[in-house]
């Protein structure tokens, strides 16, 4: 009976540790499914916004920008990497402006001068 007991515990102890490894239930293979909505996160969108220069970091590779009467730090990828260094603050500038699925702004992957309107 003592064996018995000893057997069933033992049998138990392994069950948890397996179930602890595997962050699941006993029986589960241990992966598991992505949420779709996190799945799609990774989808974002990409606009073109009209913003004013607040200050370029070259070092960082980021820009900060006014869009809207909103100061944000974008991260520069791409070809915005290059051209952003012929910017300083107060100019206005087209950017191509890529945002996640849940509206942050990720990166800028172009930058423009907006050209001057004629009178």
């Amino acid at each position: 009976m003592k064996k018995i007991v000893m057997f069933v515990a033992g049998l138990a102890l392994v069950a948890s540790v397996a179930s602890a490894e595997t962050g699941g239930t006993p029986g589960t293979t241990g992966k598991q499914n992505k949420p779709k909505s996190t799945q799609s996160a990774s989808k974002g969108t990409a606009k073109s916004v009209t913003a004013k220069v607040v200050s370029v970091d070259a070092a960082a590779k980021t820009i900060a920008l006014d869009i809207d009467g909103q100061q944000t730090t974008v991260a520069l990828t791409g070809k915005a990497l290059t051209e952003a260094a012929g910017f300083k603050a107060g100019d206005e500038v087209h950017v191509t402006l890529h945002d996640s699925a849940n509206g942050v702004h990720k990166s800028i992957s172009a930058i423009k001068p907006v050209k001057n309107k004629k009178k």
